[in-house]
């Protein structure tokens, strides 16, 4: 039961983690990026309420779920589906993958797309190590 327990508390925190990333760096930052780059192509940035929330929401929710990622690579490395080894020889396959989820998930733009696809990385990296110490390897 106690496992269960750190489970979803380190799902928890993974989950606010990225919601805190969303709000705090990702938003601001893509919101004015995309205010900029409309007042260069010599629009005004307008949004309606409900527009401008769903945003802010599906973008939030997207990025607490995609921080669950060391959660899942770890799943994945006590059920014996991979090792550690192979997760790291197939990493070049996974940047590519992180970055094509990326440009689905975020607004059409590279910087947007970046902002997303490198904490994954990053955390997919953080759970190879944790995998290794762990002695999934």
């Amino acid at each position: 039961m106690a496992r269960v327990g750190g489970v979803l508390l380190a799902a928890l925190a993974l989950f606010g983690a990225g919601v805190a990333y969303a709000q705090l760096l990702m938003l601001p930052l893509v919101l004015a990026y995309l205010h900029g780059d409309a007042a260069a192509a010599g629009f005004a940035s307008t949004y309606s309420l409900s527009a401008f929330y769903s945003f802010v929401l599906l973008l939030t929710f997207a990025l607490g779920v995609a921080f669950e990622l060391p959660l899942a690579v770890l799943l994945v490395l006590r059920l014996e589906l991979a090792t550690v080894a192979q997760l790291a020889h197939y990493r070049r396959h996974l940047a590519v993958a992180f970055f094509v989820l990326a440009a689905f998930i975020t607004p059409p733009d590279v910087i947007s797309q970046f902002l997303l696809a490198v904490p994954l990385l990053l955390l997919f990296e953080l759970s190879l190590v944790v995998g290794r110490l762990a002695g999934k390897g």
